[in-house]
């Protein structure tokens, strides 16, 4: 083999090799990030409304301000303890799916008590938001829950109409 060919082979093969190399390492790290990132998902953030967007639409005092900022620093602290649960409950279920025979009566043990914990998620926040309301002037109430809906339910994730429920037209069809 001549001493040029053995110079490509050996330049694929350190490429070959780097980029696997380079590709683990970036996995690693987005698994890594990916795995802080989910366990605060912004909760663990300290929010002041003094800059933000709620506050420039509902025109909030400083006072204001100050008191959804202490109810936010409530929530935030409880809010913390029960996302970790949350997520250690679905590390420990996408564990189970990494076995051989998966215990399927620890994986419905597991499935409530994340359905219970993500309950508790909902009260909680509904909870914040009520207090939040309570602050606001009844103005500010029909504003903030305009941007709410309108949060929760943008355009393109609107509920079908009632008269024509998923599957209705699928049977509509067959007649």
């Amino acid at each position: 083999m001549s001493k040029r060919a053995l110079i490509i082979i050996l330049v694929i093969s350190v490429a070959i090799n780097l980029a696997a190399i380079l590709t683990f390492g970036y996995h690693w790290w987005e698994a890594r990030s990916y795995r802080r990132e989910i366990t605060s998902r912004g909760i663990d953030r300290r929010r002041d409304l003094r800059g933000s967007l709620l506050r420039h639409r509902l025109n909030l005092t400083e006072e204001q301000i100050d008191a959804i900022n202490a109810v936010h620093e409530e929530m935030r602290s409880k809010m913390l303890s029960l996302r970790g649960k949350l997520f250690t409950k679905r590390e420990e279920l996408i564990a189970l799916l990494g076995e051989t025979e998966p215990n399927k009566a620890r994986a419905d043990s597991l499935i409530k008590e994340i359905a219970s914990l993500q309950a508790e998620v909902e009260a909680r926040v509904f909870e914040n938001l009520y207090q939040m309301r309570d602050i606001l002037t009844p103005e500010q109430q029909k504003q903030f829950l305009q941007l709410y809906e309108r949060r929760l339910h943008p355009e393109r994730m609107r509920p079908p109409p009632p008269e024509e429920l998923p599957g209705q037209r699928m049977q509509d069809r067959g007649r």
